[in-house]
């Protein structure tokens, strides 16, 4: 991926709050394939990044991923999230071909082994100058506008 411009538009987008997002609105009508496979995650997810892609004509975007088990968090605090709970299989099984999803459009995949998306998004943003950066957060958009220091 190449470094973006200051005046460019960077989206680094996290692709769990879509996932979750899509399969709980479709929950009492899931979306299913012949086979039975649950789409409604994927077309939540599908859904806001065309609307992101489209709306804003970000010139680069890349999504952040969780690792899909334990970070330092929870070496360092055992409870860490343990009032969770479990995630739904159908969501579980969303993930991979959410990534696909993401790879097919052009979008790079970022997670770390050990960080949540989170963790990735803030250390791509320090390593960038991005002059735009969307970060779903509790069904808000939390816009902004970082310039790194020197």
């Amino acid at each position: 991926m190449r470094e973006p411009d200051v005046k460019e538009k960077f989206f680094i987008i996290d692709m769990m709050p879509f996932l979750y997002k899509g399969h709980f609105v479709f929950l009492r009508n899931p979306r299913m394939t012949s086979s039975g496979f649950n789409t409604s995650a994927l077309l939540g997810f599908a859904n806001a990044l065309q609307s992101i892609l489209l709306r804003e004509k970000p010139a680069l975007a890349a999504i952040a991923a969780d690792p899909g088990g334990p970070t330092f968090r929870h070496e360092a605090y055992p409870p860490y999230k343990a009032q969770r709970q479990k995630m739904p299989e159908d969501l579980a099984a969303s993930i991979r071909p959410a990534g696909e999803l993401a790879a097919a459009l052009g979008l790079p995949v970022f997670r770390a082994d050990g960080f949540e998306a989170d963790d990735v998004m803030g250390t791509l943003v320090g390593h960038h100058i991005v002059n735009f950066g969307l970060l779903p957060y509790n069904e808000m958009y939390h816009c902004q506008n970082i310039q790194r220091q020197t």
